[in-house]
């Protein structure tokens, strides 16, 4: 090498330090799939957090030599109780043992309906004649969004799969409660209920409910965390309820899908429950969820999950006089969570947003997600106008009957002259 080309390659060198000395490059950037604190180092964790480790769920190899001898249990002894959380618009019952959802109540929605009379048709004459018999909501008469008929899998349960003894150490076992009782009046701001169990064989789980007044939406966020010193392979599958009993008991003739739904691929797709045969797998969806005619049970998931799922349970109607009780089948839902080995004094977190309410179009357009497709209508550009007329002329009658009927005398007099026609 001569002279010149060894000065260029000392200069080339000096310059390329120089360089890098006064512009030196980025850090790179965090894992987004991963992001993890060791609660054994970590001032900064929080007890909004329950000061456990944060990590989104995939597969980990992350290793932590701290150890857990500080953590205290929570007590499992305490007795089971009913938390009661309850907005204006439905009232859910959490059962603390197994942290599972025992009711959810659409308070403004009964199953009865009103008697038709001629104060009825004639307001002017209740003075005379009395007001018209109208059945209150009442808790006997509440629409049920779940009601554990399905005992086996209730809502906001879990299972660990090819674990069954974990899976029932935590449904039997107690969790404590944040609250005694979560009440909303109407215009508050949200409200969060922690529900936590004690540590069941290494592990420990939080479920955090966020719950808003002025709609059916439900945030269900679920901590679960490695209190022993081993690495845990685990496969987790979390329920959220199953179809709600329909209010004929299966004695009349539904004119509308019943039963499983999700949409995927921008369409609505929907299934049988009698083609579910040990359980349905859907991957990709954007959310899925259980329905009927006039209510829908859904669930998206807001972090990764390896695909939902649809079950059929078994249960009996409830007997009428002469008449035993029929065994039917209902479907409910949830979400696998994709396997993971998790490191000690580390947790994986699934948030879920959760709908539990009516197929009006204004409460679905809050939930967003293009959940509003699931009010699936047939020739939808007639069936939508006519439906808004409807919800006016109710506005003024107060009854959906008397509204159906006053509607398609309207219907027959616009049409009137093509009918006259025809005949």
């Amino acid at each position: 090498m001569d002279k010149n080309t060894l000065l260029a390659v000392v200069l080339s060198g000096a310059i390329m330090v120089g360089w890098y000395a006064l512009f030196p490059p980025p850090d790179p950037p965090p894992r987004e799939v991963v992001n993890t604190v060791d609660l054994a180092t970590d001032p900064n964790v929080t007890s909004s957090r329950t000061e456990s480790a944060v990590t989104k769920y995939a597969d980990s190899s992350f290793s932590t030599t701290s150890t857990l001898a500080s953590i205290a249990e929570v007590d499992s002894s305490l007795p089971s109780k009913e938390i009661i959380i309850e907005t204006d618009n439905y009232r859910l019952v959490l059962d603390t043992r197994g942290g599972i959802g025992k009711s959810l109540q659409l308070k403004h929605y009964k199953h009865t309906k009103p008697r038709l009379t001629l104060s009825t048709w004639f307001p002017f004459l209740t003075t005379f004649i009395g007001p018209d018999y109208r059945d209150e909501v009442t808790e006997d008469n509440r629409v049920q969004m779940f009601g554990n008929h399905l005992e086996e899998v209730p809502a906001f349960s879990q299972e660990f799969k090819n674990d069954t003894r974990t899976s029932a150490a935590f449904r039997n076992a107690v969790f404590a409660s944040s609250a005694e009782n979560l009440v909303l009046e109407d215009g508050e701001g949200s409200a969060t209920l922690t529900l936590t169990s004690p540590i069941v064989n290494g592990l420990q789980m939080i479920k955090i409910f966020e719950v808003t007044p002025d709609s059916y939406i439900l945030n269900y966020r679920v901590q679960l965390i490695n209190r022993s010193n081993e690495v845990r392979a685990l496969e987790v599958l979390y329920f959220f309820g199953e179809q709600r009993l329909s209010d004929s008991n299966g004695g009349m003739q539904q004119v509308s899908h019943e039963g499983p739904v999700f949409f995927f691929d921008e369409s609505l797709q929907t299934e049988s429950t009698d083609n579910i045969e040990n359980e349905l797998p859907v991957t990709q969806m954007k959310w899925l969820g259980v329905e009927d005619q006039y209510f829908i049970s859904a669930a998206v998931p807001m972090t990764p999950v390896r695909n939902g799922f649809f079950r059929a349970g078994a249960y009996l109607t409830e007997p009428q006089p002469n008449v035993q009780g029929e065994r039917m089948l209902s479907p409910y839902f949830g979400v696998a969570l994709p396997p993971t080995n998790l490191q000690p004094n580390l947790l994986v977190e699934s948030d879920f947003k959760m709908y539990y309410g009516p197929k009006e179009d204004q409460e679905l357009l809050k939930f967003g997600h293009s959940l509003v497709v699931s009010h699936d209508m047939t020739l939808e550009i007639l069936a939508a106008p006519l439906l808004d007329l409807l919800r006016w002329i109710y506005g003024y009658v107060g009854n959906y009957g008397v509204a159906i009927i006053i509607l398609t005398i309207i219907v027959r007099l616009v049409l009137f002259p093509l009918t006259y026609k025809g005949m």
